[in-house]
């Protein structure tokens, strides 16, 4: 069995942002031009701003490089010399990792297992940006996009059946990007930014079977945090008793440039 970290190790560097505009905790060092977050901006960000930091989950392969269900196994420690650039939420039994400042960072990951405690090297990455948009893209490159009805409930919009992901370029190319991979595990590195960004996202152009009725319609809609809701009428998810047939997702930024999917039922 082959285990390893699915977490994002290319992070934004969370703390050095919020410290440049204004949220560092402790203040500042007089004639600091250029000051650096600290653990205790770390903290202030676990504790404040859960949104911005990332799981630490530990996953595993077969001998043949396949993904294997296994128990949920608990990372123990994250230990690092450069505690500058990355920080956990705590020393025993950390659950999530943020970015401090800009840097590259070896850490060694210790969890356990049913065979014992074991250990996995990890380099992060760390980068800033002053979030500046670049570039809108979505995962789909042939749309319009036919999804089964059965597999649209309880789905972001980024979902691996839907747009496939999102993504934000800033100025400098660095890439945000929202998406759920096939094993249904959610990553969103654009979600806290995207007011910041200037994107919008609707959910426009429903249809539905001609001559259904309003007081018949399938129930349809998208969450504020951007999953839909579709609960049919009849009950039943098959294609001939739902009376929902298309959609369309429509993400704008702040260039007034709209990239627009439809979806098809089938």
């Amino acid at each position: 069995m082959n285990f390893y970290l699915d977490t994002d190790t290319n992070l934004f560097a969370v703390g050095k942002y919020m410290v440049d505009h204004g949220f560092k905790v402790g203040g500042y060092k007089k004639g600091d031009d250029n000051p650096k977050a600290t653990q205790a901006d770390a903290e202030e960000i676990f504790k404040n701003r859960k949104d911005l930091t990332k799981d630490l989950n530990i996953k595993a392969k077969n001998k043949d490089g396949v993904e294997t269900e296994i128990p949920t196994l608990p990372v123990r420690f994250v230990t690092t010399a450069d505690h500058d650039v990355i920080a956990v939420d705590n020393a025993k039994s950390p659950t999530k990792v943020v970015g401090l400042n800009p840097g590259s960072a070896s850490a060694i990951v210790g969890f356990d297992t049913p065979e014992g405690q074991k250990t996995i090297n990890i380099n992060f990455t760390v980068f800033t940006s002053d979030l500046r948009f670049g570039e809108l893209k979505v995962g789909v490159t042939n749309p319009p996009v036919s999804v089964n009805a059965n597999e649209i409930d309880g789905r972001y919009i980024w979902d691996s059946k839907l747009l496939q992901s999102l993504r934000v370029n800033d100025s400098d190319k660095n890439g945000f990007i929202n998406s759920v991979n096939k094993q249904g595990v959610n990553s969103e590195a654009l979600t806290p930014f995207l007011g910041t960004f200037g994107i919008t996202i609707k959910l426009t152009d429903i249809t539905y079977k001609p001559g259904t009725k309003e007081a018949d319609k399938d129930t349809f809609y998208m969450t504020d945090n951007y999953k839909l809701v579709f609960k049919p009428k009849s009950g039943d998810y098959s294609f001939d008793k739902v009376n929902l047939q298309s959609f369309k997702i429509a993400i704008t930024g702040p260039d007034d440039k709209t990239i627009s999917i439809i979806f098809n039922l089938k």
